[in-house]
């Protein structure tokens, strides 16, 4: 899927149309992949053709379009249905790799219901310890009409977090992390979601 091929858009909007339209759902949920390279070459003919000179702003503008049009889908279909997306919890991967705007998305109306970071790190995280990466995220919400709800890592209660470095036995020596994190959550944001059902 690339966000600048108009076949690629219409099919996911086609498939969003059929869901609401056949079956009853509270809403349509994204995850955080969007462009899932920084390699030029992904898009390449459709960057020149554009004629534009930024990459990445290019990419983001494609994102930022297609985002519009989802919502303006789903609400057009069913006022009630939310849409939302679930973007890595990591807001420089998000912003420049997966060239989502999650800073447009959460400051202006009309892109989204909610935004859910998967903020699936521990408080001594070294890199992105659970609270200062909640913070960020609420920073940017700065619009009523997108509620903030965390993502949390379910899977990870009791297992060595293998990205976490110096933190990775935080999971299995704090056997309340996830239950204080779902806490925190609920007292500093609006909600939050855990990652899996399972």
């Amino acid at each position: 899927f690339r966000p600048s091929d108009e076949n690629g858009r219409t099919h996911i909007l086609n498939g969003i149309r059929e869901i609401i339209e056949n079956y009853s759902v509270d809403g349509i949920h994204f995850d955080d992949y969007f462009y899932p390279t920084k390699d030029a070459s992904f898009d390449s003919e459709d960057f020149a053709a554009s004629g534009e000179k930024d990459l990445f702003a290019w990419r983001r503008s494609n994102v930022d379009s297609f985002v519009k049009e989802v919502y303006e889908l789903v609400k057009s279909i069913d006022s009630d249905c939310i849409f939302g997306i679930a973007p890595s919890g990591n807001m420089n991967y998000t912003y420049n790799t997966c060239c989502t705007d999650i800073y447009k998305w959460c400051s202006e109306e009309g892109y989204l219901d909610y935004i859910m970071p998967q903020i699936y790190f521990g408080y001594n995280h070294p890199d992105a310890p659970f609270f200062p990466v909640v913070t960020e995220w609420q920073k940017i919400v700065k619009t009523p009409s997108v509620k903030l709800y965390i993502g949390l890592a379910a899977y990870k209660q009791g297992v060595e977090d293998l990205n976490a470095g110096t933190a990775k036995d935080e999971w299995i020596n704090d056997t309340e992390m996830l239950s204080r994190q779902a806490e925190d959550s609920v007292t500093f944001t609006d909600g939050y979601v855990m990652f899996s059902y399972s």
